[in-house]
């Protein structure tokens, strides 16, 4: 800690151990804690510590590794240890902790370099969404409200509006540094009669642009990006997916792609790399990991027909996905010439990597050797977003790749000193003028104190006063951010001058609303976060028009990590103690002026003791599965002295640590549902601890949406889907209630011999009652028979092949030939799949091993028996 400053008394909230130097385990009795079911004793969850866990090395800081672009960035198609989905953080992204960054950072790790990875990838992204800040979904609203206004664009109306769907008090239950809501005013309609005017619009839910998360503390930026701009979601329909295929279409889609879609994708992506070398980004020697994809067919023979037309499908697809990384390489040269320095690998080499490798398009071919999920033939699929991504095969070839590129010449910082993003809150009411006078003459030296003791900064402000509605004085305001986060002394020090102590007839403030309002700026991951909070009078508890409570801040302090509060009282008589509890849950401390003018020594006593903590860091979101290992990593914490960590887990959240250990890694299993917060704590070799926090989420099925939400709670579908609008998703309703209509084709179709007329799903118009028999004969390995079954009500469907020695499979499918279950195995005698259904109309299908093209006949039985 720094040196206390003559003219003011320090008042720590946590005293240490006086043998070990450990801040003792505190309480969070303030933090609020939902559980989602009746929990049942902790003690009975599994609690293991990774006993292969390398412990956190002393030394200097990490390689921070930044994760951005799409999907094939975010982690779809990856799986953990234990072979379940793992997708973490904000819903719709699709993040997983198992995809190919994490397993190449491990590679890094494993030879010994110390890394914090931060993924910030989304699924879905476009380069728009690099670029500004992207709607994730959105609620709809038709309200009154009293009074006329002069257009959407009021302010008035705007806190007329959000006073009723209070849509921008709503805060992110994942991470609300990056995930927020805005208010959207479509239409407003004077209504003379009664006063008042009906307003249209829309509660967005939002996230930040994916370039706000490249600052000067990013050593290497891993990315992929451009795919959605050539809209490889559309092409996958049109060209691959039985149900959706279509000549046409297909053609159609893929000139647009490699015509004006890829060229505005290429414009896009030149100006992301321009951005991230913009003053405030990327050091000069940070460095850009640019990834290309790998081809989407295996075969250009894959050709799509109609009567009276045919497409060579396979071909231009296999083109386009050259011609693209063609183009990337263009882009990345002329980034590097214009930068004057090699700022950006492009890693072009993964359609040869993936060679062989690739999915088989084919109606009914599957590539066994596939680095990427084909549907619905070779892979059983409940998340639409994982159709034609990297399976864990797949996930570990890219890590392998990258992993011959070492860390593409990036290196972390030498210092170990810290990183830090500081936010002044502060009191303008008219007793505050002398205080804030004396953060105005000092802010060069603050600025000066950061720039010599952190490796990077950042600092905001925010004043307050209070609420108008409750003093009556329409000078007073609750909150107002006066600078956003920068590192420009500049814009700092004019933020300052233009703060004028005024008002403040009565005692208590809106010091909450100043403080949620420094907590809604969009913190940096993995650095010190340190509020400052500034004052000479207590928080009104609760506060008039919001109802903000003490408790409601520290909960917000620690859903971003959390921030430290470190409370400045200029009133010489502890005017603003009750700021003490949230100063003692954070990890701040309270420093109280004794002639309410030494402000600045109290606030470089306080960066001062910022400075000096250890970095506690956890690597992603706690999420998962009822009963199944959740990995919490705080890989990436490291101390500013260079001494080893010690580790504190509360892995509840309610308060109390539940194992300590030397190693960096805990695997913990919850027997019940539960949401809330993780807490780390780590503490260094003198003493000195930091906290970091993260989300916690478990459900039945690990899929991120609550039970009670789930429209099916017990198999993985955070998208939701619910095509026939029956309250059961997709990925438990077999049934989803859409039909297959489609004469496209594909030349596998075309070489089949199929006397039944069977060969597609679109061909089965009669749906037989159970129990049912069918014999048939599969004249060739290529052909393929479907059954039609109507099941009366819900209940177990079985399907049996009794096979004269040949290798057949059977699976059960949706009327749109997607596999909801199949056998999965090789028989030679009997062959049988079962699976709990629904109420509906149910196909069988019946395919032979390669090379099995004898025409046996076979027979199949279908039943089904009541739940």
């Amino acid at each position: 800690m720094g040196n206390v400053p003559p003219r003011y008394r320090r008042c720590p909230m946590i005293e240490m151990e006086s043998s070990m130097l450990v801040a003792p385990a505190r309480r969070h009795t303030l933090r609020a804690i939902v559980i989602l079911g009746i929990v049942a004793t902790l003690g009975a969850a599994l609690l293991t510590v990774l006993a292969a866990s390398p412990a956190q090395a002393a030394g200097g800081r990490p390689l921070n590794v930044l994760v951005l672009g799409d999907s094939y960035s975010a982690g779809n198609g990856a799986r953990n240890s234990s072979g379940d989905r793992d997708y973490v953080g904000i819903d719709g992204c699709l993040r997983s902790p198992s995809n190919w960054s994490t397993k190449y950072v491990n590679a890094l790790r494993a030879g010994g370099q110390q890394v914090r990875l931060v993924n910030k990838a989304c699924s879905g992204a476009v380069t728009d969404d690099m670029l500004r800040p992207r709607r994730m979904s959105g609620s709809g609203f038709l309200i009154t409200v009293s009074g006329a206004y002069s257009g959407p664009n009021d302010p008035a109306l705007r806190r007329a509006v959000d006073a009723q769907v209070r849509c921008t008090s709503k805060r992110s239950a994942v991470d609300p540094t990056e995930e927020y809501f805005d208010l959207r005013i479509d239409r407003v309609s004077s209504i003379p009669v009664v006063g008042g005017s009906t307003v249209q619009g829309e509660c967005s839910r939002m996230i930040k642009k994916q370039l706000d998360w490249v600052t000067p503390d990013v050593d290497l930026v891993l990315m992929t990006i451009g795919g959605n701009d050539l809209h490889f979601s559309d092409i996958v329909h049109q060209c691959f997916l039985v149900a959706d295929r279509n000549v046409g279409q297909c053609r159609d889609r893929l000139s647009q792609s490699r015509g004006v879609d890829l060229t505005r994708a290429l414009k896009q992506i030149k100006t992301i790399f321009q951005q991230m070398d913009e003053p405030g980004r990327l050091r000069d020697d940070a460095r850009v990991a640019y990834l290309s994809y790998p081809l989407l067919e295996m075969n250009d023979s894959y050709t799509l027909s109609r009567p009276g037309d045919s497409y060579q499908a396979g071909k231009d697809v296999r083109a386009l996905g050259r011609s693209a990384r063609d183009s990337q390489s263009l882009v990345v040269s002329e980034t590097n010439f214009a930068a004057k320095r090699p700022m950006v690998t492009l890693v072009r080499t993964l359609p040869e990597d993936f060679a062989g490798r690739e999915p088989d398009g084919s109606f009914n071919g599957t590539n066994a050797n596939r680095f990427i999920y084909e549907v619905p033939k070779g892979d059983t699929l409940k998340v639409f977003d994982e159709f034609y991504h990297p399976n864990p095969a797949g996930h570990q070839k890219i890590a392998e790749i990258l992993k011959g590129y070492g860390t593409f010449g990036a290196v972390p910082a030498s210092t170990r000193r810290n990183d830090i993003d500081v936010v002044f809150v502060i009191d303008t009411t008219g007793s505050m003028g002398g205080a804030i006078d004396s953060v105005k003459e000092n802010a060069r030296q603050i600025a000066a104190q950061l720039a010599a003791k952190a490796n990077s900064y950042r600092f905001g402000l925010v004043e307050y006063r209070d609420h108008p509605e409750h003093t009556g004085d329409s000078s007073d305001f609750p909150s107002r951010l006066v600078v956003p986060f920068t590192s420009d002394l500049g814009a700092l020090q004019s933020g300052l001058d233009g703060l004028v102590a005024y008002g403040g007839g009565d005692w208590p403030e809106s010091a909450y609303s100043g403080m949620a309002e420094g907590m809604r700026l969009p913190w940096r991951p993995g650095v010190q976060k340190v509020m400052i909070a500034m004052a000479d009078a207590p928080a009104h508890d609760p506060e008039p028009v919001t109802g903000l409570t003490g408790r409601d801040i520290i909960d917000q302090a620690f859903a971003v990590d959390p921030v430290q509060v470190y409370s400045v009282d200029v009133s010489g008589f502890d005017g603003a103690s009750n700021l003490l509890p949230i100063v003692e849950a954070t990890g701040g401390e309270h420093y109280a002026t004794a002639d309410g003018t030494s402000v600045a020594e109290a606030i470089a006593g306080a960066l001062d003791t910022a400075l000096a903590k250890p970095s506690a860091w956890l690597e992603q979101p706690a999420q998962g599965r009822v009963g199944r290992a959740i990995e919490l990593s705080a890989l990436g914490s490291y101390s500013a002295d260079g001494s080893a960590l010690r580790y504190d887990w509360d892995v509840d959240g309610d308060g109390e640590y539940d194992s300590t250990t030397s190693t960096a890694q805990l695997t913990h299993v919850y027997d019940a549902p539960i949401a809330g917060l993780v807490t780390l704590r780590v503490t260094d070799g003198s003493g000195q601890t930091a906290l970091a926090s993260t989300s916690l989420l478990v459900t039945r099925d690990g899929d991120g949406v609550p039970d009670g939400q789930d429209n099916c709670p017990d198999e993985y579908n955070g998208d939701q889907a619910d095509r026939d609008g029956d309250g059961i998703g997709d990925a438990c309703d077999p049934a989803a209630g859409f039909e297959v209509s489609n004469e496209t084709t594909d030349n596998s179709q075309t070489t089949t011999t199929d006397s039944d007329g069977n060969s597609t799903p679109g061909m089965v118009t009669q749906f037989k009652s159970l129990p049912a028999t069918f014999k048939e004969k599969l004249p060739s390995d290529r052909d393929v028979d479907y059954f039609g079954v109507r099941v009366g009500e819900a209940g177990m469907l079985s399907a049996s092949l009794t096979l004269p020695g040949r290798d057949y499979d059977v699976a059960i499918v949706t009327p749109a030939g997607a596999v909801v279950a199949s056998s999965g195995q090789i028989s030679k005698v009997v062959d049988a799949v079962r699976l709990r259904v629904a109420k509906g109309n149910y196909l069988i299908r019946v395919t032979a091993k390669r090379g099995q093209a004898s025409p046996v006949q076979y027979a199949l039985s279908v039943a089904y028996t009541k739940r």
